[in-house]
């Protein structure tokens, strides 16, 4: 058998093993773009003497909308993705790669965890591409398509990404293997609930949930137009009013009114839903918008909302992406587990995180910006470049009700009618003390508007935030 027959043979079987995870990749990128690297490199045969095809993973780049990437696709096919040494390094060279040529990564991962049979070796290997994948971090963005288990070490990698898409059938992230999460549950549909789609709800584990493989490519292809070249050719009209708001404020019509054509991509939709996190194209610039929504636990922000917003500000910062504030909040109402749990610490992280991140700021206060809520989210102390209020907005240190109770106790006690005479106090606290006039005068408000023009008033302060 000559060389040529031998190179065809293995290529023949390498291809038999790999046909279900090359299709997801087909299905990905560019038609015929995809180059694989690294096809023949192999470790020792696994303990039982199967052999390790393309060692469970294929690597390579490709392009997506023109754009170059690189691919990391664990192949479950082959020993169910098992991590062995070889493993490790082919996807430690495609993230070398990817930081020398500043392209970005996406990875898909399937994996069972590690090949045992190579012992502690195997560990240094998940500790090579878990500091690769950190290296990545502000440089280029990484995307993991979790299509199938990421357990022990390998849940360390994916949480090292920017963004994470979890299959909502079988893919589940956990630090356990599935064995002992089943030990530990009541029953098998408890660990299924523990490890797949309430990871979306109950963590910031998973950007987002995907049902079929068409769905996550065209979310990552929504993502690479935002995140490659952020200035883009502008599609919408930067004077585009929105008469709406004028009549019914809600955060999907704001968010309609301020994107260009309306179109935009929301992590984190399931959890946390009192704060919607959200990136779009502002006449032709990438943005984030961070909106709180009064309509939603009551109005305040939880533990879970604070890091929500700590989380989505770490990822604009990493990815020079500009923050937009849209905020209609009473504030923190935390319970007393939430105190135990350490609540405060977690706020004044987020106070942090704003006020040393470099990035541009715009602040809206939308209707309520009370307590905390004005402090973090629209405060020009904290690091806000432009703050605007809509004309019927409420900025206080406290909410109305409450501020009446601090203020005027004497006047309510010897009124004749306690009620009637609360109500006209709490009237007039909120038009004489804390309408967004009285803010503006101090100098912490730069415009009031109406809600309509919001969209040509933010472009226009991002045009001199970005130099334009």
């Amino acid at each position: 058998m000559d060389k040529l027959e031998v190179i065809d043979k293995n290529s023949d079987k390498m291809l038999g093993a790999s046909k279900n995870i090359r299709s997801f990749i087909d299905t990905l990128v560019d038609e015929n773009s995809f180059v694989e690297t690294d096809v023949f490199m192999a470790g020792p045969t696994y303990i039982d003497g199967t052999e390790a095809l393309g060692e469970g993973v294929v690597t390579g780049y490709a392009y997506i909308a023109g754009s170059p990437v690189c691919i990391v696709a664990q192949n479950y096919d082959v020993l169910k993705g098992s991590m062995s040494v070889t493993h490790a390094n082919k996807i430690s060279k495609t993230l070398d790669r990817a930081l020398h040529t500043h392209i970005p990564v996406i990875s898909i991962i399937s994996s069972n965890g590690a090949r045992l049979g190579e012992g502690v070796a195997v560990l240094e290997g998940y500790s090579k591409i878990i500091k690769k994948a950190n290296l990545l971090k502000g440089h280029v963005p990484h995307i993991a398509v979790v299509d199938g288990p990421a357990v022990g070490l390998m849940s360390a990698y994916v949480n090292t990404c920017d963004f994470v898409y979890l299959n909502d059938k079988k893919g589940y992230i956990s630090l356990d293997a599935p064995q002992v999460i089943l030990s530990k549950a009541k029953s098998f549909a408890e660990s299924n609930v523990a490890l797949g789609v309430e990871l979306a709800k109950k963590s910031l584990v998973a950007t987002g949930l995907y049902s079929s493989q068409e769905e996550v490519c065209n979310e990552i292809y929504k993502l690479f137009e935002l995140l490659l070249d952020n200035e883009k050719d502008v599609e919408d009209n930067p004077n585009r009013l929105a008469p709406v708001l004028n009549k019914t404020i809600s955060v999907d019509n704001l968010l309609k009114a301020i994107y260009d054509n309306g179109k935009f991509v929301t992590l984190f939709a399931e959890y946390a839903k009192e704060v919607s996190t959200t990136i779009g194209i502002v006449n032709g610039v990438t943005c984030g918008i961070v909106a709180t929504d009064i309509n939603v636990n009551n109005g305040f922000l939880s533990k879970a909302g604070l890091n929500k917003i700590n989380e989505f500000v770490y990822k604009l910062e990493a990815l020079s992406i500009p923050m937009i504030t849209l905020v209609d909040s009473k504030g923190i109402d935390s319970s007393l587990a939430e105190e135990q749990e350490g609540i405060s610490k977690l706020a004044s992280e987020l106070l942090s995180n704003i006020a040393l991140s470099t990035i541009s700021k715009v602040a809206v206060i939308v209707n309520n910006a009370v307590g905390y809520s004005y402090s973090a989210l629209c405060s020009k102390a904290i690091g806000f470049d432009y703050t605007l209020a809509f004309c019927e907005s409420y900025i206080s240190p406290l909410n109305a009700d409450t501020a009446i109770e601090v203020l005027a106790v004497d006047d309510i006690k010897n009124a004749e009618d306690t009620a009637v005479a609360r109500e006209n106090l709490v009237k007039a606290y909120v038009e004489d003390a804390a309408n967004p006039y009285v803010t503006a005068k101090q100098g912490f408000i730069d415009n009031v508007i109406e809600p309509a023009v919001v969209r040509p008033y933010i472009i226009s302060i991002l045009n001199i935030l970005m130099g334009y």
